[in-house]
């Protein structure tokens, strides 16, 4: 069954026009990946499914009764409310269930066995109570918790104003609460954004067995690889479909673009022969009418001619060789790496026992949850934070750069 259909969609922004004729069909179990380079437009796609944005031209046509969920990269919002609250918004169609329960309940035990009215009340309930039970009603509270511990969101975090989140605790929030609403059509935008190692496996376990359907933006590789079924390219202001998974769809795009170079570059050969045979006979009256018909030939091979899609570039970054330092770069020895403590409150402990030494050329990746310390300890290896007890040596000749999450 079809969830969503789009036929002959555009969309600009002042002159710059994004995509043009893009037609498509969503289906109620489809895993797609939409893919595309940055500033393709791919938020601005998923926003038009969602109904946030709408066509320049073309019409979209979306199934009734069926639940479509947009999490985008930047969640706005306008008023402060406990994340409880917010993330209940997911399950507002269970609670509605659940309230009219409470009141067909306090209804029947206004009733005696002999009310007229009983049988009538006893018929709702169970109807009410069979809608309940299909959403899931008795369980969304397991769901609930088993989600906030997938994405490393601890359960006292129910109690905070929703304002007084951090960015990254907020995009966490915000996917929490739309991969709990059940909808049939997921949008997701960058999910992974602000996610540990262990929450992005738990999210790609959670996707790849999700029942119905969803469209998935990210940078991650592995991810749209395992999760992706369908793939939705955009490029050259349309979208390109194909039914399978995203590595397939590499393969066969990259032999496709290898033959269109081919085929070009091997008609662009056939107009130079046809080239020289013109200006070589042309002038000559016994080759003229031959002459004229490679003309002809070499006009309608490139009134045909279609250059094939540019590669995009690679990139290549190039560091610049530093000066030589000492053979240990780094030393850092603390009892207790902490946060807080100011006006007399009780310092939090974030790692304990560091005892660290680097040597020059090594290469060090810093892994741990969210929340573990890893900003705050390179922070404090750049000197921006200060050790409670312990110290910090830079090596001699060593030149630090640093590049936070804020840029």
């Amino acid at each position: 069954m079809s969830l969503i259909s789009l036929h002959g969609i555009e969309k600009s922004f002042g002159e710059r026009r994004l995509f043009a004729g893009v037609s498509l069909m969503l289906h109620a179990t489809d895993h797609a990946v939409l893919v595309g380079r940055n500033g393709s437009g791919k938020t601005t796609l998923l926003r038009l499914m969602a109904g946030v944005e709408r066509p320049d031209a073309g019409t979209l046509v979306r199934a009734r009764s069926r639940r479509v969920w947009l999490h985008e990269q930047t969640p706005e919002l306008e008023q402060d409310r406990p994340v409880r609250e917010y993330l209940m918004e997911a399950f507002s169609e269970v609670t509605a269930l659940e309230a009219e329960l409470r009141r067909v309940e306090e209804r029947l035990a206004g009733l005696r066995e002999d009310s007229p009215g009983l049988r009538d009340a006893m018929r709702g309930y169970q109807q009410v109570q069979r809608q309940f039970e299909l959403l899931g009603g008795y369980h969304y509270q397991v769901e609930l918790d088993g989600v906030l511990e997938g994405l490393g969101l601890p359960s006292d975090l129910l109690d905070r104003g929703i304002l007084s989140l951090s960015g990254g605790e907020l995009t966490r929030v915000t996917l929490a609460r739309a991969l709990l609403a059940q909808a049939d059509l997921l949008l997701l935008d960058e999910p992974t954004n602000h996610l540990d190692i262990d929450s992005v496996e738990w999210l790609e376990e959670f996707l790849a067995t999700y029942p119905r359907a969803f469209v998935l933006v990210t940078h991650d590789r592995r991810l749209l690889e395992r999760v992706g079924s369908r793939v939705l390219a955009l490029e050259h202001e349309h979208v390109e479909t194909m039914a399978s998974d995203f590595a397939t769809y590499v393969r066969e795009r990259e032999a496709a673009l290898a033959l269109l170079e081919r085929e070009y570059a091997q008609a662009q050969e056939k107009i130079d022969q046809l080239q020289r045979y013109y200006d070589r006979f042309h002038a000559k009256k016994s080759k003229a009418k031959q002459a004229k018909a490679k003309l002809t030939q070499m006009e309608r091979i490139r009134r045909d001619l279609k250059a094939p899609p540019r590669r995009v570039r690679s990139f290549r970054l190039g560091l610049p060789q530093p000066h030589p330092s000492s053979r240990v770069v780094l030393e850092m020895k603390t009892s207790a790496l902490t946060v807080g403590g100011e006006d007399g409150a009780t310092p939090t402990t974030l790692v304990r026992d560091v005892d660290v030494i680097v040597e020059r050329g090594e290469k060090i990746a810093l892994l741990g949850p969210n929340g573990a310390g890893k900003t705050t300890l390179a922070e404090t290896v750049v000197g921006l934070r200060t050790l409670a007890s312990g110290a910090v040596h830079i090596g001699h000749n060593v030149r630090l750069a640093y590049f936070s999450q804020q840029g």
